[in-house]
């Protein structure tokens, strides 16, 4: 068998690291974490305490099911439902920060939120599974998950800082990318317009 070596990583994943980086530089965090790229995995991410400081990405499988989940569930790049490549990433990540560095951070959020906050369906499967879709919409687009819940966005600010900014101007260059199906659905959904280029909850 010939020597098969990647050079680099998707570009998805760098931007995707360098964004974890950022988070980890930013709370003075110290951990190690490796981002295993597997072409054989049978799921587009996959995160196990058994296998400490990994996590496990299909990006084959991320392009398929983002092609087909975008139609169904509107997904896009900084949106509450977000199946690219950079999300399911910081999915897993998430996971990963639930499980090795804030241990202790579902129960509480249990504890203290007993209504789902459903950014998609994934959120309704367990408790984890909602605040890991919480922590990658806090990390990539924090405005957004504060428009939405504020207090579940406070909370999760008690732990950590998001790597992005929490402002308008960062929220609005994903607004300005979204279709028009993703801005009615969050017209519609979560209440949210853009007016005097602002993004504002019109009750």
């Amino acid at each position: 068998m010939s020597n098969i070596q990647m050079v680099s990583s998707p570009g998805e994943i760098l931007i995707a690291d360098s964004i974890i980086q950022k988070l980890k530089s930013k709370n003075n965090l110290d951990f190690d974490l490796t981002i295993n790229i597997d072409y054989l995995l049978d799921t587009i991410g996959m995160y196990t305490p058994e296998i400490p400081n990994t996590i496990f990405v299909n990006p084959d499988l991320v392009m398929i099911d983002n092609d087909a989940e975008s139609k169904k569930y509107h997904s896009y790049s900084g949106y509450v439902y977000d199946n690219t490549l950079i999300a399911v990433v910081l999915h897993e990540f998430s996971h990963f920060l639930c499980h090795e560095v804030f241990v202790g951070i579902v129960d509480d959020y249990d504890k203290k939120f007993s209504k789902v906050l459903a950014l998609c369906d994934n959120s309704y499967k367990n408790k984890d599974e909602e605040l890991v879709e919480i922590m990658r919409l806090y990390i990539i687009n924090p405005l957004l998950l504060k428009l939405i819940d504020g207090d579940v966005y406070k909370f999760i600010k008690s732990y950590f800082k998001s790597p992005s900014p929490t402002s308008q101007k960062h929220a609005i260059e994903f607004y300005d990318d979204y279709p028009v199906r993703i801005r009615k659905e969050l017209a519609k959904k979560w209440k949210l317009k853009l007016l005097d280029n602002k993004i504002t909850k019109v009750e």
